[in-house]
């Protein structure tokens, strides 16, 4: 699993990734699964609709996990 800078190399095609997320009001660092939108160029939640990851929650890296073993 290879980690990469949200910033300055984001995902090439839309698709669910490992995230880690900085929650700014207490700067704790945070896992979770999140879908890639290349189109808008966001982070949002995989499993709330509706959620995307700014103001408070800001993306810092990303990994693609492979699950074919």
């Amino acid at each position: 699993m290879k980690w990469h800078d949200c910033r300055t190399d984001p995902p090439k095609t839309n698709g669910c990734y490992v995230l880690v997320y900085k929650y700014i009001p207490d700067d704790s660092l945070n896992l979770d699964s999140a879908y890639y939108n290349n189109v808008t160029n966001t982070w949002e939640d995989s499993r709330e609709f509706g959620f995307v990851y700014k103001g408070r929650y800001e993306p810092i890296k990303w990994a693609e996990v492979d699950l074919k073993e």
